[in-house]
């Protein structure tokens, strides 16, 4: 049977080293209480007397490996809460007594699991619409989207076709390039060579060459 503190607080990081940084520094639980308080911090301290079937499995583990005096910080979604153990007393407890409570425990522990496997069961198969004022900004948020998505499309298109027409450009200049180096090489093969001017002869001369044939 554990006599315990429990001191409750909010669950956000800089709260819980705050906390932290009180329960080294406070002497006992109302001056850390005091400190937090000091501190700006929304606590609620609570004593409370618990058997140990009637704790959470989530935190009995630790809080049987604690000696009087030690606290641990304990977290649950959006809460925390730091648990001192005070005290502790061995109450064991024969079979029949036992019997109901652990009969309890089974069915409490069952509960929980076919809460928690239908609520899935309902998240997962159900349709979230939204009406009234909600239905139109969700219906406007929809559209708009849908415009943004459009819009998107579009310009990737147009960015893609301006880029295969610029490739084509670019292929037709070299192919004219081509084109008219080609042309330019076959005029200069099909041109006819211009013929060669010689000086006339002089007088002398034809006098020499009649001399040397004779």
């Amino acid at each position: 049977i554990y006599r315990l503190q429990e001191i409750g607080f909010p669950a956000d990081p800089g709260t819980i080293a705050t906390v932290r940084a009180q329960v080294a520094q406070a002497r006992n639980g109302e001056a850390l209480l005091a400190g937090l308080r000091d501190k700006g911090i929304q606590v609620a301290g609570t004593v409370m007397v618990k058997p140990a079937e009637n704790i959470s499995l989530d935190i009995l583990p630790q809080l049987s490996r604690m000696k009087e005096g030690q606290s641990a910080i304990f977290e649950n979604g959006g809460k925390a809460s730091l648990v001192t153990l005070i005290g502790a007393t061995t109450a064991p407890m024969d079979e029949e007594t036992a019997r109901p409570v652990i009969q309890q425990f089974l069915v409490r522990q069952q509960t929980d699991a076919l809460v928690k496997e239908t609520l899935h069961d309902l998240r997962s198969k159900a349709k979230i619409e939204y009406v009234g004022e909600f239905g139109k900004e969700a219906e406007a948020a929809r559209q708009t989207r849908e415009a943004e998505e459009a819009r998107k499309t579009q310009a990737a298109r147009a960015a893609r076709e301006e880029a295969r027409l610029a490739q084509a450009a670019e292929a037709d200049k070299r192919a004219d390039a081509a084109r008219k180096a080609r042309e330019a090489v076959e005029a200069e093969r099909g041109q006819a060579p211009s013929p060669v001017k010689l000086p006339p002869p002089s007088d002398g001369s034809i006098s020499k060459g009649v001399s040397s044939l004779k």
